[in-house]
Order: C-alpha cells, then structure tokens, then sequence
C-alpha cells in the first residue's frame, strides 16, 4: 500500500506524507500479486477521489520480470519504460519493482555475487531510463533486517521500514 501511495503521490504532484514531490509519470512493474495491486490501485482512486478524466500518467506492468539471469528481461524492461515515457504527459520520474525477490527468482538473495548482478541492473535501469528506482522488498523471517545480502542495503539511497505497530492494531 504504501509503494502504490507513493507513485501516486509522485504521478499525481501531491506531497508524500508532507513531503514535496516532483510530479512526473510512474511504471509501476508488479510481478508479485499483480491483481492485488490493481484492486489497491482501485481502492486508492476511490479513497482519494480521483476522478476518472485526471491525467494520471502511471504505468501499470503486471507481468514477471527476470533482472538476474543472462538472458533475462533487463534489457527489455528498459525498452518498455523508454517507450511509455515517450507518451507520458509529464516527465518518467519513477519505476517501481514489486517485489525485488519475484524480479530475481534464480538469484540466491545471500550472495553478494548473485545480489551485485541485480543491483548493476537496476543501476541499468535507472541510468538509461533517467528516472529513480524503487524496490519493493521484505524483512527478514523474524522482521528485524532486510532479506538478503547487505549489499541489497548498502547501495540503495533510502530505506522505508514499514512496522506494525501492536499498540494501534
């Protein structure tokens, strides 16, 4: 819910939890629970009240993507992002990926090897497409650290933890 927000945030101009953003289009890639993300999509336009005639210039993928294996879709994901951004009303600002471990099945998530192929092609994806990329990814078994390598850590520029909070359930 949170991703879905903040690409809305960012495809619509409005501030994220009072933060400015730079309004600009959005691909959104869900390889993971694609039809879970439309209905939150729906949910958000209808809490929201976006009207159906807003110029929204969001981009929703719902199919697999393969950013570790040799012969795998990094190449043809960028082909597509550069593609749609051709025909966005605003600028590409944002491409997400839902989730890191469906975009790199194959890819053992331990390896700083395996995990340093994958963050070269998102690296990839965000220099040829001009715009920032976000991963969505989970925490680890007992919810204290991010899955995988620490590289997945180390070279990202920001982190969002998202917690329940047992006192507000």
């Amino acid at each position: 819910f949170l991703a879905i927000h903040l690409a809305m945030c960012v495809c619509r101009g409005q501030d994220f939890f009072n933060w400015p953003v730079k309004r600009g289009g959005v691909i959104y890639q869900a390889g993971e629970g694609a039809k879970g993300v439309k209905r939150r999509l729906k949910a958000y336009r209808k809490h929201f009240n976006v009207p159906d005639d807003e110029d929204v210039p969001f981009v929703f993928l719902g199919s697999k993507v393969d950013l570790y294996s040799r012969d795998g879709d990094t190449q043809g994901l960028i082909d597509e992002i550069k593609a749609w951004a051709l025909v966005m009303s605003y600028p590409l600002r944002l491409v997400v990926i839902d989730t890191l471990a469906t975009a790199t099945a194959g890819a053992d998530e331990n390896s700083g090897k395996d995990m340093s192929i994958v963050l070269a092609n998102i690296a990839r994806i965000a220099d040829e497409t001009g715009a920032a990329v976000m991963l969505v990814h989970h925490m680890n078994a007992e919810g204290k650290k991010l899955r995988g390598h620490t590289s997945v850590y180390a070279n990202v520029d920001q982190v969002i933890t998202v917690v329940c909070d047992e006192a507000t359930k």
